[in-house]
């Protein structure tokens, strides 16, 4: 069932497939004869969901194989054994309130998918986060149903999902005619939702930021070759010709590179600071990705820089939301590993988020890799950016579901925040997204191209997702709390019976 769960995300879209995996693992918990086996059915279906969505981690592994192959199994196997602990969990607090409840039949399954949503919103914050695969992304190909997360973010169209797709399941229930009308209420609900996002969407007039020409370079250069030292002189060359080239009378007034498009020190490096300029359109910028250093404080970070016709950086931002293993080792005094990207010690995290003002564009809130996965990464609603600007690195991946699923997961802070994003990829995909959350462009994944694109306008009025996120929050922790009330209290009161 956990498979067929995560056969609906992306890229496979199996819809369908989620009503046998929610309807299916809801009956397997309502009839389990203890809460321990729903733990266990729980951990299972963790187990197929993760195990099948996620398994294009494995990749990264062997860019270098000789180094890290030996790793990937062992790796993949801890990764979602320890995912799987949320829905066995989830599903051990679900049998828990059954046991403890008699729910009517909406109630069980309103209450598994708050939960659901609730854990969800527990493993983007818990050991750093990792909101990968949230389950209302296997809603990207239907536009009017994306709209939902405006208002609720993801998570609560997630919750919105698994109500639609383990409403099923009270068809199987003793009061079969009840059970029956309950799920034509729910889908009748799912209608009502259809059409809110449809009216949205129709609503929508797209407009561009005047006299912006923004060129965004997909130079799709290997893994395995990026950081080699005799190449990378040519990968600058690379970038520099399709920065500078002629296509359709095209006239760029910025330029965007890729997340560590540039495999030097910028501040070590003046000569290629000024070879930089000279790409810079007049009073524009290029936009570049690269490593920066602090030798009196003996720090790295993965940064953005801003560079002007002068050759000089204006504007910095320094990535602060880091990938564990990926970009710095947990515990490193304990655990004997290194990462996996270039160099030998961690990235330092930046100060957090920012809005940067560059030259002829809107306030702009620059994003690196999977920082842009996480939904409440903007928090002060005075500092909002006009667009949010994410640069990655796919190739570690190839062409898995990897980079189709991280794209669908950063198009959500689009329709979330109501402003466009721009996301630039050395391999995987590039695209252009409007604030409603639509692809304006796009290249092919892992393919070497071009896009010279407009700047869309965000949205006039903010989505109500910005005022209630702050609730969000509070309402999921306010869930675990009355939920943790309730077991205590049921516990102490089987003390208080044993006692007697």
């Amino acid at each position: 069932m956990g498979v067929a769960g995560a056969l609906a995300l992306p890229p496979w879209h199996i819809l369908p497939l989620l009503i046998p995996a929610f309807s299916g693992i809801y009956y397997l918990t309502k009839s389990a004869g203890s809460k321990r086996r729903a733990l266990f059915d729980g951990w299972w279906f963790g187990f197929g969901y993760f195990g099948c969505g996620l398994y294009w981690v494995g990749a990264a592994f062997f860019v270098e194989p000789e180094l890290y192959g030996w790793m990937a199994p062992f790796a993949i196997l801890a990764m979602v054994a320890g995912l799987a602990v949320f829905p066995a969990m989830c599903l051990w607090v679900l049998k828990s309130l059954f046991v403890r409840f008699d729910f009517c039949l909406l109630g069980g399954v309103a209450g598994f998918a708050l939960i659901w949503a609730a854990f969800e919103w527990l493993r983007s914050w818990v050991l750093t986060g990792f909101p990968w695969n949230l389950i209302g992304t296997a809603w990207m190909p239907f536009e009017p149903v994306l709209q939902i997360a405006s208002v609720v973010g993801v998570l609560g169209l997630g919750a919105f999902t698994v109500l639609l797709a383990s409403s099923p399941a009270l068809l199987f229930d003793r009061e079969r005619k009840l059970g029956a009308f309950f799920l034509i209420l729910a889908f009748t609900f799912g209608a009502s939702l259809w059409g809110f996002g449809a009216w949205r969407l129709s609503a929508y007039k797209e407009e561009f930021v005047e006299g912006v020409v923004m060129r965004l370079v997909q130079p799709n250069v290997p893994q395995k070759l990026k950081w080699k030292e005799d190449l990378r002189l040519s990968h600058f060359q690379k970038l520099h010709n399709m920065s500078v080239a002629s296509i359709d009378n095209s006239s760029p007034t910025h330029v965007v590179w890729p997340e560590t498009a540039v495999p030097f020190l910028l501040s070590n490096s003046p000569k290629l600071l000024k070879v930089i300029g000279t790409i810079a359109p007049p009073g524009g910028v290029v936009i570049t990705g690269a490593p920066r250093t602090d030798e009196d404080l003996g720090r790295t970070w993965n940064s953005i820089h801003a560079i002007d016709a002068k050759g000089e950086i204006i504007a910095t931002y320094d990535k602060f939301h880091l990938v564990p293993f990926g970009e710095y080792v947990p515990l490193r005094d304990i655990l004997p590993l290194t990462k996996l990207v270039e160099g030998r010690g961690d990235f330092s995290p930046g100060l957090g988020p920012s809005v940067l003002t560059l030259p002829k564009l809107p306030p702009v809130a620059p994003l690196i890799c999977f920082e842009a996965i996480f939904f409440d990464i903007f928090s002060l609603e005075s500092n909002q950016p006009d667009w949010i600007l994410n640069l990655t690195n796919d190739a570690w991946f190839g062409d898995t579901a990897g980079p189709y699923q991280h794209l669908a997961a950063v198009q959500f802070r689009a329709i979330e925040y109501g402003v466009p994003l721009i996301r630039v990829a050395n391999t995987g995909i590039t695209a252009v997204v409007n604030p409603i959350g639509q692809i304006v462009a796009s290249t092919p994944i892992n393919k070497t191209q071009i896009i010279d694109t407009g700047l869309p306008k965000p949205l006039r009025t903010s989505p109500l997702f910005l005022k209630f996120k702050k609730f969000i929050s509070i309402g999921f922790a306010g869930v675990f709390f009355v939920v943790g009330i309730i077991l205590l209290a049921v516990r102490e009161r089987k003390n208080g019976v044993n006692q007697n």
